[in-house]
């Protein structure tokens, strides 16, 4: 069986509804209110862990596009497609978690108005306001702001730019190597070294397109994501 932290927090994160709304749980007034701050209770702490998870997944995102770009550099095409994978789960369940904060809202509105018609009180904007002071994070602006932050991360494009300077990097060191061996061939076997001579110039001229194509191909990533300096 998975950690608690593994499932779905949407199976049991928010306020339990049913439990509340019944009338044997509304009938007694001081033991509803008490028993409804212990459900408020559980679903802060229980948002507070989900949090925890999402923040730590997002700094080592964070962390590997803005500070350790040389790990990149080394990462296989499996170990991308992972981690383009993992920003994705991220970006799910910061979405399901906001949807929980939603649904314990209106689930929470609809027990108080229960309560209200029940009792003939008007307690339903006194226990919102508490609700929402004891759970700040209800509105849901610090993940919100998280999905902002992922989003001008753009990992997809951080990844392709450090593919693109491994393969410039790979052509100037390929190019540099065929202008070594040019410079050692001797001249004795002229006819010989012509034909040297005409294939280093096809290899040169192969890797000067590459070269090329690869600059336009970064330079147009660059214009696209604001102006972003790729480094080698």
């Amino acid at each position: 069986m998975g950690r608690r932290s593994d499932i779905n927090p949407r199976k049991f994160l928010g306020i339990d509804e049913e439990m509340l709304s019944r009338t044997e749980t509304i009938r007694h007034q001081p033991s509803f209110l008490n028993v409804a701050q212990c459900e408020i209770d559980a679903f802060y702490h229980s948002y507070q862990r989900e949090e925890k998870l999402i923040l730590s997944s997002y700094t080592m995102i964070r962390d590997l596009v803005n500070k350790n770009k040389r790990r990149i550099e080394k990462m296989t095409g499996d170990d991308r497609h992972l981690l383009l994978l993992n920003e994705e789960q991220l970006r799910k369940k910061i979405n399901n978690l906001l949807n929980c904060l939603i649904e314990a809202k209106e689930s929470y509105i609809r027990i108080l108005k229960k309560f209200d018609a029940y009792h003939n009180t008007a307690v339903e904007e006194e226990e919102m306001l508490l609700f929402k002071q004891t759970c700040p994070f209800l509105s849901g602006w610090k993940l919100k702001k998280l999905l902002n932050h992922l989003h001008e991360l753009d990992l997809q494009n951080a990844l392709k730019q450090r593919n693109v300077a491994n393969k410039i990097q790979n052509s100037v060191r390929t190019l540099s190597k065929y202008m070594d061996e040019n410079q050692s061939i001797p001249n004795g076997d002229n006819s010989r070294h012509s034909r040297h001579q005409q294939q280093l110039e096809g290899k040169r001229r192969s890797l000067i397109g590459s070269l090329k194509k690869s600059f336009s191909f970064s330079n147009k990533n660059n214009s696209s994501s604001g102006g972003t300096s790729l480094r080698t």
